[in-house]
């Protein structure tokens, strides 16, 4: 583990702890390495980040074109320019919508990876062959499926959130996890069994929020609203009566920036 001040280096496979970085030149490939109450002064510019953590570091400029299983926990990016996809995940995730929402796990809980995401796409498959002829209509939308994997397998819960009538609900926010989502929507779709029909679609449970609001997302790609969100009261998709929050996962993720 290197622990020194003043660098103007960034070496791959390398431990850093504690460390402050003066790098003038662009860096290309940065791989396998973990930086630790590390500062970055200046504007850090990186095409290609993989398979690294930053823990409790700070930036006053990091612009990167390309970014592979990167966790990012604590610490502050005051400007973060994810120059390759504007429109991305990981691009709305780091630089808008994460401040509103804090850990609830451990520090050292573990990635999800594209496996993990997989593993529970097969087990979404396998409870609704209960109710689809064709389990193969269950999939993950993209953006969500990339949304597990950049939420680093935390908890997230944001602040009270207001209604139309100023009033604060008295629960925050709170995000499934990958098992927290296979086992809700398999507890709330039994108890809404007798509701189901084919033209009504497949939908997991993601999020709740208040006492009784469900998130909803289809997961039907045979269904018009593949991909949608819908904010269920009380309620369940299959009730036929709830309406659509967000066409897009991405969009409902947009809807926490308020900008």
């Amino acid at each position: 583990m290197i622990i020194k001040q003043n660098l103007h280096k960034i070496n791959s496979s390398e431990q850093y702890k504690m460390c402050t970085f003066y790098i003038e030149s662009a860096i290309d490939t940065l791989e396998e390495s973990t930086f630790e109450n590390c500062s970055f002064r200046g504007e850090i510019n990186i095409h290609s980040v993989k398979n690294c953590q930053f823990i409790n570091c700070n930036f006053s400029v990091l612009a990167v074109d390309i970014m592979e299983n990167v966790k990012i926990q604590g610490g502050v990016i005051e400007t973060f320019n994810f120059r390759r996809d504007q429109e991305s995940i990981e691009y709305l995730w780091y630089t808008k919508v994460r401040k509103h929402f804090h850990s609830l796990k451990d520090e050292n809980t573990t990635k999800n990876s594209q496996s993990d995401v997989m593993q529970m796409e097969y087990r979404l498959k396998n409870h609704f062959e209960e109710f689809a002829k064709n389990r193969n209509r269950v999939r993950l939308p993209h953006n969500y499926a990339r949304f597990l994997q950049v939420l680093d397998g935390y908890y997230y819960e944001g602040e009270p959130r207001e209604d139309p009538n100023n009033q604060y609900y008295p629960y925050c926010f709170h995000w499934y996890d990958l098992d927290e989502v296979v086992e809700n929507t398999k507890y709330l779709n039994e108890l809404s069994r007798g509701d189901y029909r084919e033209d009504l679609g497949l939908w997991i449970l993601i999020a709740h929020y208040s006492d009784k609001h469900d998130m909803y997302l289809c997961c039907d790609t045979e269904h018009p609203d593949y991909g949608a969100v819908m904010d269920c009261h009380d309620s369940h998709p299959w009730y036929d009566v709830e309406v659509i929050e967000s066409s897009s996962f991405f969009d409902y993720l947009q809807s926490f920036v308020g900008e």
